[in-house]
């Protein structure tokens, strides 16, 4: 388990605390949830077959084609998020709610009196495609490591002379580590470049917070056409907006006194990105029979160019001199790096349904091949060769599932859906079952022109994460339970 811990690689603490870009990085960027408008949503998202929703433009640009008259809304959204983590046999929660903008869109269509095309529609639409708003707190007692054998790992190497401030050959990790008292040398003599925990003899309890905040979001611009009311397609051009604000806080506390010299210490690693990109869309939809529609779609990598920039900060209660307490108050320097991600293709398929006008069921299948994800440099051909090659080989081909349910009373419509999301994970790694399911529901009212509607989606997934890893030694990863509730609104005018 030791030679393969580095590849259990969902600890965004290791991974920005070395300030190296990885397999997450590309993972998060590549996944998408549930989000859209209420009608969307609340069908699970299964649209690929159905289209006239300015949410389903963003999966199959076909839908475009299918709206009969020009069409704008708005959705907002209230996001309530859960996360209870196990760790060292202790359990904990925290929560985070916020408020988005998760659709605001606008399709335009232009009618043919004669011939088979039948009309010529455009659209423009904003939709947010994740939400990384999420708390997470773990606590508990380790008996076997703490974060500061982390920082004395990743000091080996370097010589006690070059710990001094301002040296060049040290960084800032193990600068503000030793300063702060946390590690020590194994010798005094001017060869040692081998450390340790001022502490590792003894246990110790941690506390680890984690705050996330941002999103991913796509600007889409689309055309599509109507053949003969049973051919439609569309071509779509997608932009994303990313930012993503990431701060994890590891505090360990003596808390049973039995540590000489030390009181606690907190760890706290600040880490921001914001990034663009871009994408292209085609898609088909055909109407089979009056009661039945096929629909596919096929979406390119993104081209995502991110900017990263991060600093960590490292606090102490210790007395060095082992007569009185001190307090050490240590930051790094700002760091910054730019970088690309080529994420993976899409490709959908789906099935609709309608019965007698009244209902409609629809299902969906999404391919995603993970692994064929990637990280590029400006400055090296070979900078990211190594994690290139953990995405080969960690992540899995991902297969993603939605089914959509819609039934029609009047000028009320009734409506519930189930979304899968498979791990992306293979099945040699800890979190190969992290699939995150959605049960979803609404109700919408038609007034004419103007229309209605509600949802909301329940959210579940569970995976491993860690507070640090160790070449040297076996670190007790937790497991977050994390449960998320939408509610969404759309207000919708036709003209």
């Amino acid at each position: 388990m030791k030679s393969n811990i580095r590849l259990l690689v969902l600890s965004l603490l290791v991974v920005h605390s070395s300030f190296a870009q990885n397999l997450d990085d590309a993972l998060r960027y590549s996944r998408q949830g549930l989000n859209g408008t209420s009608r969307y949503v609340s069908m699970g998202g299964a649209f690929g077959a159905l289209g006239g929703d300015l949410s389903a433009i963003n999966n199959n640009p076909a839908a475009v084609g299918v709206f009969l008259y020009s069409e704008l809304n708005i959705t907002p959204d209230f996001n309530y998020t859960t996360s209870k983590a196990s760790y060292l046999g202790s359990n904990a929660s925290d929560l985070k709610f916020n408020f988005n903008l998760d659709n605001l869109g606008f399709v335009g269509s232009l009618k043919i009196l004669e011939g088979p095309l039948k009309a010529i529609n455009y659209g423009f639409t904003y939709k947010r495609t994740s939400n990384f708003h999420q708390n997470i707190y773990a606590n508990g007692y380790n008996n076997s490591n703490t974060v500061t054998d982390y920082f004395a790992e990743q000091t080996n190497g370097t010589y006690i002379s070059d710990l001094d401030e301002g040296n060049e050959y040290a960084s800032d990790l193990s600068y503000d580590a030793y300063n702060a008292y946390l590690i020590n040398p194994t010798n005094l003599s001017d060869t040692n470049t081998i450390y340790v925990s001022m502490y590792n003899q003894n246990g110790i309890e941690q506390s680890i917070y984690q705050q996330t905040t941002g999103y991913n979001s796509e600007y889409t611009f689309s055309v599509g056409f109507n053949y003969n009311d049973q051919l439609y397609g569309g071509l779509a051009i997608g932009f994303n907006s990313v930012r993503y604000v990431y701060r994890t806080t590891i505090e360990e506390i003596d808390s049973k006194n039995q540590i000489d010299n030390f009181k606690q210490m907190e760890y706290e690693d600040n880490f921001t990105t914001t990034a663009n990109g871009y994408n292209f869309k085609l898609g088909l939809i055909y109407k089979i029979t009056p009661w039945l529609r096929f629909g596919t779609s096929f979406q390119t990598p993104n081209v995502i160019k991110l900017s990263d920039s991060y600093y960590h900060v490292i606090k102490s209660s210790v007395s060095p001199d082992g007569l009185s307490y001190k307090n050490y108050n240590l930051r790094s320097g700002d760091g910054a790096y730019d970088y690309k991600i080529i994420t993976p293709m899409r490709l959908m398929a789906g099935l609709g349904f309608t019965i007698d006008k009244k209902a409609v069921i629809s299902m969906e299948y999404e391919y995603v091949e993970y692994r064929t994800a990637s990280l590029r440099s400006y400055y090296s051909a070979s900078e990211f060769s190594d994690a290139n090659r953990d995405i080969k080989d960690f992540l899995a081909a991902g297969h993603n599932a939605k089914i959509g349910l819609e039934y029609r009373l009047g000028i009320t419509s009734l409506r519930a859906g189930f979304n899968y999301l498979g791990s992306p994970y293979s099945n040699s790694q800890i979190n190969k079952n992290a699939y995150t399911l959605y049960y979803t529901g609404g109700i919408g009212f038609n007034f004419n022109n103007i229309y209605i509607d509600m949802a909301y989606a329940l959210g579940n997934s569970s995976y491993y994460q860690y507070p640090y890893l160790l070449k040297q030694a076996d670190v007790q990863p937790y497991l977050v339970d994390k449960t998320t509730s939408q509610f969404l609104t759309t207000i919708g005018i036709r003209f």
